[in-house]
């Protein structure tokens, strides 16, 4: 790992990358972005960051297909990847591409100005 570690931001909306760009910036990480799934494999393979950050919600390859490639591709080394979404309801599900390449299913658990309802699973 570098340090500081190289982490690389994947989205298709700029607003969403200038907001996690600054905030990873000033925790003194260095970044690297792309804006879409074919732009994200390029620089992962050039530039084999220490973490992805992989929008799910994108055009000409979306987050889910990225990472099934990525994780597919026994030359590449490990490199842990979180998927991220706008989505906001605590129903969407992320299914991942299969438990065999490392991923889990999850459920978000984040919800924007409201409280957590009880006895939901996360």
């Amino acid at each position: 790992m570098r340090d500081p570690p190289l982490i690389l931001v994947v989205d298709d909306t700029p607003e969403n990358l200038d907001i996690v760009s600054m905030r990873l910036e000033s925790r003194g990480y260095q970044l690297a972005t792309a804006v879409d799934g074919e732009d994200a494999l390029e620089k992962t393979y050039a530039l084999k960051p220490d973490l992805v950050l992989l929008d799910i919600m994108m055009p000409k390859l979306d987050g889910l297909a990225v990472l099934q490639r990525l994780k597919a591709d026994r030359d590449l080394p490990f490199i842990p990847i979180i998927l991220l979404t706008a989505k906001a309801d605590a129903r969407d599900v992320v299914a991942a591409p299969s438990s065999r390449s490392g991923t889990r299913h999850w459920r978000s658990g984040f919800r924007r100005n409201s409280p957590r309802s009880s006895g939901s699973a996360a």
